[in-house]
């Protein structure tokens, strides 16, 4: 709890946003309430509970994802125990960009079928420009 606690606060303190409850679009989101972090979620693709964890990390980046899949993905942080946080719900078509640290992982869970996209799991890398695109 503490180490969540100083990572928002880094993150609040270099201008990083925070977890984010969104209809996924082209538009920035504004933050909205922070989601509780829940275990992992059962599906097919989906990581089995706290077996990945995303490590301490100080060299911020971003990720842009897009959903070219038929329905809502739900994209979640893995924090530092190995549960997953909500950050947004990414509408059919829609883009979302969020600020995280290197090495973090990120997992897309679809709403319709209620499993994880495939390949669905993702580390952030320390390039500023790197992108995940989910289609069929």
């Amino acid at each position: 709890m503490f180490t969540a606690l100083v990572t928002a606060a880094m993150a609040a303190f270099i201008g990083l946003s925070g977890p984010k409850d969104t209809v996924g679009g082209d538009e920035a989101s504004p933050l909205i309430r922070v989601a509780n972090a829940v275990r992992a979620l059962p599906g097919r693709n989906c990581p089995a509970p706290r077996t990945v964890r995303s490590p301490a990390s100080n060299r911020p980046t971003q990720i842009y994802f897009t959903n070219d899949l038929n329905g809502p993905v739900d994209l979640y942080w893995i924090n530092f125990k190995g549960r997953w946080q909500k950050y947004a719900r990414i509408r059919r078509g829609g883009k979302y960009t969020q600020q995280t640290y290197v090495g973090h992982a990120w997992v897309a869970y679809n709403v319709r079928t209620r499993d994880c996209v495939g390949n669905s799991l993702y580390f952030a890398k320390p390039d500023r420009g790197q992108g995940v695109h989910w289609h069929y």
